[in-house]
C-alpha cells in the first residue's frame, strides 16, 4: 500500500515526457527517467529544461524549503551526501558551467541573485561573504584595486604620523587556537573537535600574526568584526603599510648614507691639513 501511494505521489509530482522511463523494480525501488541500468538507487531523477525565449528563468530542478512554525531543525533547498567503499571520486553536490556564454558553474547568494549578469566564467561565484571552518589553498588570492574602482584616493603619508614607527609599535605573537567555531552553532550531540578534526584543523598548530583588539589601537581599517561578533585582521591591506614602511627606512637609510660621507669627507680635510703642519716643522709622515 504504501509503494502504491508513493507511486501515486510521484505520478502527480512530475510531468514524464514520452520518451521519459518510470520504472518499478522488484524490490519497489523507482527511478524517473533515469537510462543507466547499473548502481543502486531508491529514487533517481533526471530532470530537464529547455526555453526559447533567453528572457525566461530555465530552471531544470528547484529545491525550496520554507519553514513558517517554529522550532530548530535545519531547513535546506537543496541538500547532497555522497559515499560509497570504492575508490571512485564522491560528490555531495557538483555543478559544471557547459555553456560558452558566462555563467557559474555553481552560484551562491545572500539574496536572489536570479538574473544577475556576471562578466566572465568561474567554477563558483558568491554574491555574500564566504566563510571557511579549515584551510583555502589557492595559487593566489586577488584583491580588487583597479583606479577604476577606487575613490577618495590620497597617499597614506597624509595621515600623519610614520608608518615605520607604527609597525614598530605591532606586537607580532604566536599562538595557539582555541577549539571553538564561532560562526557555526552545532547541535548538543556534535563535538567542536569532531567537526575540527573532519575538516583538518590541527588546534596545536602554531601561528603566527597579530591581535586584532592591539592592531585596532594602530590601525582600526585593517581590524574587521564578524558576524559572530569576533574580530579579525586584514593582513592583506597590512601589505602597503609595510611597502611605505619600507619606504620611509630606505629614505632613512639614504640621509645616514649622506651624512657619513659628509663626515668622511671632512675627516680627510683635516687629516690632510694636520699632515701639511706636521711637514712644514720637518716631520715626515707616511700614511698607509
Amino acid at each position: 500500500m504504501k509503494r502504491f501511494y508513493l507511486l501515486s505521489v510521484l505520478m502527480v509530482m512530475f510531468t514524464i515526457s514520452a520518451n521519459a522511463q518510470l520504472e518499478v523494480n522488484s524490490l519497489g525501488d523507482v527511478r524517473i527517467g533515469y537510462y543507466d541500468s547499473h548502481g543502486s538507487y531508491k529514487i533517481n531523477l533526471l530532470a530537464g529544461s529547455t526555453a526559447d525565449n533567453s528572457s525566461v528563468a530555465n530552471i531544470g530542478i528547484m529545491g525550496k524549503s520554507v519553514v513558517t512554525g517554529y522550532g530548530t531543525a535545519a531547513s535546506c533547498g537543496v541538500y547532497g551526501m555522497a559515499s560509497h567503499s570504492y575508490t571512485g571520486m564522491c560528490y555531495g553536490v557538483a555543478g559544471s558551467l557547459l555553456s560558452n556564454s558566462n555563467g557559474a558553474g555553481v552560484m551562491g547568494g545572500t539574496s536572489d541573485f536570479m538574473g544577475y549578469n556576471l562578466y566572465g566564467k568561474y567554477a563558483g561565484y558568491f554574491l555574500g561573504n564566504f566563510d571557511v571552518v579549515g584551510s583555502v589553498t589557492a595559487p593566489s588570492i586577488i584583491q580588487p584595486s583597479d583606479l577604476q574602482l577606487s575613490d577618495n584616493i590620497t597617499s597614506i603619508s597624509s595621515r600623519g604620523g610614520s608608518a615605520l614607527n607604527k609597525l614598530l609599535d605591532m606586537n607580532v605573537v604566536e599562538y595557539t587556537r582555541k577549539p571553538l567555531i564561532p560562526s557555526l552553532k552545532l547541535p548538543d550531540t556534535v563535538s567542536v573537535e569532531k567537526v575540527l578534526q573532519d575538516a583538518n584543523v590541527d588546534i596545536d598548530k602554531k601561528h603566527f600574526g597579530l591581535i586584532a583588539q592591539e592592531l585596532q589601537t594602530i590601525y582600526p581599517e585593517l581590524v574587521v568584526k564578524g558576524q559572530d561578533g569576533y574580530l579579525g585582521v586584514n593582513y592583506i591591506e597590512l601589505v602597503p603599510i609595510l611597502v611605505r614602511g619600507i619606504q620611509e627606512l630606505k629614505s632613512e637609510v639614504n640621509e645616514l648614507k649622506a651624512e657619513v660621507k659628509e663626515l668622511k669627507a671632512k675627516c680627510a680635510g683635516v687629516e690632510k691639513t694636520d699632515i701639511d703642519e706636521l711637514e712644514s716643522e720637518g716631520i715626515q709622515i707616511s700614511l698607509k
